[in-house]
């Protein structure tokens, strides 16, 4: 289930720094069964204001919030503590740019707008290269999709227009050399794909309409699976935050 800040807040109560904001409203406070702080802050009638501060029933803080009118800057940790993600809500909707992060390792960052994802995501390796760049337009992807090996190389690249693959793609081995070449249209092969052996050097070539090659021989269904896997290998953009609090698993899904 996916992680939202706002399913932490009871009506929103928050917290400060006690002298900074206790001219501002009432302090509320509340507990866990065991009598550990859950969160404490202050009201000004219904609406908190200022920084909100949220603990785990360990005692370890969870997230921390700072209310400026209809804008809320949140900062959230896993349970030991580190750094895991920080943005922005606008009327309890993500807007503008989100970090995910394990410590001081960036995972991903994304852009949103009226809590959807709008603008280009990415996502990186451990020695902070980028692993995978995709387009969003208002949730929806609709752009240029690349994905990179952790040398810094282009892996796989091609595009989206309103959810759909569409246009040329082009594969490339670790060296740089051209691996495969074609182009889709409506999420489907179309036209010639060029096939290139590890020197770059063209060894195939295929004529596919709307998806189904013209000579489906044994190696021909050997390169669909082959191109399918790596699809279906770039295609699963695993959301960090669902792991906030365990960002730990997070990488290890990541890494392998």
């Amino acid at each position: 289930m996916r992680l939202d800040v706002y399913g932490w807040l009871s009506v929103g109560l928050l917290c400060c720094s006690l002298a900074a904001h206790a001219q501002q409203g009432e302090l509320k406070e509340s507990y866990y069964p065991d009598g550990t702080l859950r969160y404490k802050g202050y009201f000004v009638g219904k609406q908190p204001v200022g920084e909100v501060v949220q603990y785990y029933p360990s005692g370890q803080m969870k997230a921390r919030l700072n209310y400026d009118g209809e804008e809320t800057t949140a900062v959230i940790y896993s349970k030991n503590g580190e750094f895991t993600s920080s943005g922005k809500y606008l009327n309890r909707k993500k807007t503008g740019v989100w970090e995910y992060r394990k410590g001081e390792r960036l995972l991903t960052r994304e852009e949103y707008r009226e809590d959807k994802l709008d603008g280009t995501s990415f996502k990186y390796y451990a020695n902070g290269e980028v692993a995978e760049s995709k387009t969003w337009k208002a949730g929806v992807l609709d752009g240029a999709w690349k994905v990179f090996y952790d040398n810094g190389q282009l892996k796989f690249e091609t595009s989206f227009v309103a959810g759909k693959l569409q246009g040329a793609l082009r594969a490339y081995g670790y060296e740089g050399k051209k691996s495969v070449e074609g182009e889709y249209r409506n999420n489907v092969k179309e036209g010639v794909w060029r096939y290139y052996d590890e020197t770059g050097k063209l060894v195939r070539e295929r004529m596919y309409k709307e998806g189904v090659s013209e000579s489906q021989q044994e190696d021909d269904l050997q390169e669909d699976a082959q191109i399918r896997r790596l699809e279906n290998d770039v295609k699963k953009i695993i959301d960090p935050a669902n792991f906030t609090d365990e960002p730990e698993v997070y990488l290890q899904i990541i890494d392998n």
